[in-house]
């Protein structure tokens, strides 16, 4: 209370001898005020703004200042220490318990089939949330698609410092690469006829088949290769396949010299029009004539009256042969 203005207490063993008491004192250092900005960068506020005095002669706080004067809850992030206009900048966080969360993820068929499951971890501040998500911090299984029968979130929220689970439902999905073919004409020294890229290798093993591609073999062409192929190997380089020209069944040329020669034309039964008639149409002819003769018992006339007749017939037919020939 009594120390000299101007002064510092520099030491005393405050014995009082002959009734006095010693007290060393020096000239006081100037000082200059100064106010500690502690500012939390993640909530975009100031925590706190503390008033220090410093040497005159120092543009610095001593870092043991910037600590000692803390505020409660908060950690040091980072600071320069240098005054800038009466201010030293302190960039704090709430200092809080940092906590696991753990993410049990099941992944199962539409039918309810588990394919796998698998476990994944994350750490943070105890009361913020862990955020997973698909295709960042996991994976669908190998060979596999999200299932387009419902709605499905990609990123799973927990809080940190608790486990939990989540079911994704999957489903079978297309592994097909492209690769670059060429159909050649093996029989026209190689000749590209067809080709570009196409999809195969559905099932993703990295092999495919010439079966495969069978369907975009150009038209009137047939495919001369059989067998498995790389797919690596043809991404970039084009696979050549060789194939040939179909043949086409050619019509026969009939003979000049022995052209098919038609058959006799015969008049058919109006009853039966697959068998012809002619014997039945003779029988009948002679029960006419016997029916239209004289009843005298005696039929030669009329059986000479019908010879003519009947020579003429013969003619008839031998001149229709004769030009059928």
């Amino acid at each position: 209370r009594y120390l000299p203005e101007g002064y510092t207490l520099e030491g005393s063993d405050c014995i009082i001898r002959d009734g006095y008491v010693y007290v060393s004192v020096a000239p006081a250092e100037e000082v200059q005020n100064v106010k500690i900005n502690y500012y939390d960068e993640d909530a975009e506020k100031q925590v706190a703004e503390v008033p220090v005095q410093v040497s005159i002669d120092t543009s610095c706080v001593n870092m043991a200042i910037l600590t000692r004067y803390m505020p409660e809850g908060y950690a040091l992030v980072s600071s320069d220490c240098i005054i800038r206009d009466g201010y030293v900048y302190v960039s704090v966080k709430k200092d809080v318990e940092i906590r696991e969360a753990v993410l049990h993820i099941t992944f199962e068929t539409p039918n309810g089939e588990v394919v796998t499951t698998e476990t994944v971890t994350a750490e943070g501040a105890d009361g913020e949330d862990a955020v997973f998500r698909l295709g960042v911090d996991f994976n669908l299984p190998t060979g596999y698609k999200l299932s387009n029968d419902r709605d499905q979130v990609t990123e799973i929220k927990i809080p940190f410092g608790s486990t939990g689970g989540h079911t994704m439902v999957v489903e079978k999905g297309d592994l097909s690469s492209i690769v670059k073919i060429q159909f050649v004409d093996a029989e026209n020294n190689d000749e590209v006829v067809a080709g570009g890229d196409y999809f195969v290798d559905g099932d993703g093993d990295g092999i495919f088949h010439t079966r495969e591609i069978t369907e975009w073999v150009p038209e009137g062409y047939e495919l001369q290769e059989v067998g498995d192929f790389q797919v690596e190997l043809y991404k970039e380089t084009p696979l050549q396949l060789s194939v040939t020209k179909i043949k086409e069944d050619k019509p026969e040329t009939p003979d000049p010299e022995e052209p098919n020669k038609p058959e006799k034309p015969e008049t058919p039964d109006q009853e039966k029009p697959e068998k012809p008639n002619k014997e039945d149409d003779k029988k009948e002819d002679k029960k006419d004539e016997k029916k239209n003769s004289p009843k005298t018992g005696d039929e030669t006339n009329a059986a000479a009256a019908a010879l003519p007749a009947g020579v003429s017939l013969a003619a008839i037919l031998a001149v229709l042969v004769k030009k059928f020939k």
